[in-house]
């Protein structure tokens, strides 16, 4: 199952354009290419033309299309937030008019406890995408860090 996402661009008249990507849409992977590789609004919004993407590649002639299309419209970023799927799409990256870079939004999940119904789900704020990526980052430092030190004591036990 993939960790499916959306990627907005924001024209200048405050239009949206909708791509989507079905594969890897966690900030480790799309954020950072999205990121590195799509870092301003002319690769941004070539990026968003292909519609709809299994998964992205760092070259957008790599990027396989999941099938043809053209990337969907809405008239500003409110009509497009109230139509996507907070269940379905996990993350939505977003290219700003406004702050000419990336940012991401997190689809997230709750069960209120005085509520009939089961969960409520929807996408957080937009969060810039460089300072959620340094953030990640420290996470895979963390997770790294104790591994070694996992690793280190188990061969420091044995006496090697």
């Amino acid at each position: 199952m993939g960790t499916r996402s959306n990627i907005i661009y924001e024209e200048p008249s405050g239009e949206v354009l909708s791509m989507y990507c079905h594969y890897d849409g966690y900030p480790d992977n799309n954020g950072r290419i999205l990121l590195d590789q799509y870092n301003s609004a002319k690769k941004a919004k070539a990026l968003i033309e292909i519609g709809y993407a299994r998964s992205l590649k760092p070259k957008i002639m790599e990027v396989e299309p999941k099938r043809t299309g053209v990337p969907e419209h809405y008239r500003s970023l409110t009509s497009y937030m109230w139509s996507v799927d907070a269940v379905t799409i996990e993350y939505i990256y977003r290219w700003s008019k406004d702050e000419d870079e990336w940012s991401v939004s997190e689809s997230k999940i709750i069960k209120p406890s005085d509520s009939y119904i089961v969960s409520v789900a929807y996408h957080t704020y937009f969060k810039r995408l460089h300072k959620v990526m340094m953030e990640v980052d420290k996470e895979i430092n963390r997770s790294a860090d104790k591994q070694f030190a996992a690793i280190f004591s188990e061969v420091w036990l044995r006496g090697g």
